[in-house]
């Protein structure tokens, strides 16, 4: 969400309606020269629109505007990171509440987080079978790893760009 809030404030084509979008893509297609994507543009807009889109963020992001696509992602990590600690907070208090065992925790936790996550629930099996019943720990230890996981993405992040 972060890139579409920077390119509709930021970028021309995205910053007004359709009809002006419009514009922005036959000067564009003026610009290019390319019978191909005029041809393209007539025939499938839909797979036009998608590809001029992506070219358009890539060219705004990427060719020299890398310190905008750095700025964004941290502010999407900085908002997971939170979303990840609140949901161990909300699961805890959920698991406490109910008296519940760490696979209430994981439930619930899970469902929190599934949205935004690649993995499945059945990912976090091998956490249940630890037999592990203070549903704290499993707080704190979650927290601490979380935070060190997002430490050592950052590093790296900085060493690599």
């Amino acid at each position: 969400m972060a890139i579409v809030d920077e390119m509709t404030s930021n970028y021309p084509p995205f910053a007004s309606n359709r009809s002006r979008l419009e514009t922005y893509i036959l000067i564009y297609l003026a610009e290019q020269e390319d019978f191909e994507k005029y041809r393209q543009y007539l025939h499938f807009p839909k797979t036009f629109f998608q590809d001029f889109i992506e070219t358009s963020v890539n060219n705004y992001y990427i060719e020299g505007q890398q310190h905008r696509l750095k700025d964004v992602l941290h502010i999407n990590l900085d908002h997971f990171h939170k979303l990840v600690l609140f949901s161990i907070a909300k699961s805890t208090r959920f698991a406490k509440d109910k008296n519940g065992k760490v696979s209430e925790w994981l439930d619930d936790f899970y469902k929190r987080i599934e949205d935004y996550v690649t993995f499945t629930r059945t990912d976090l099996k091998s956490i249940e079978h630890q037999e592990i019943q203070d549903i704290e720990f499993i707080r704190e230890v979650m927290c601490a790893s979380w935070n060190e996981a997002i430490e050592e993405f950052k590093k790296d992040f900085k060493t690599n760009t």
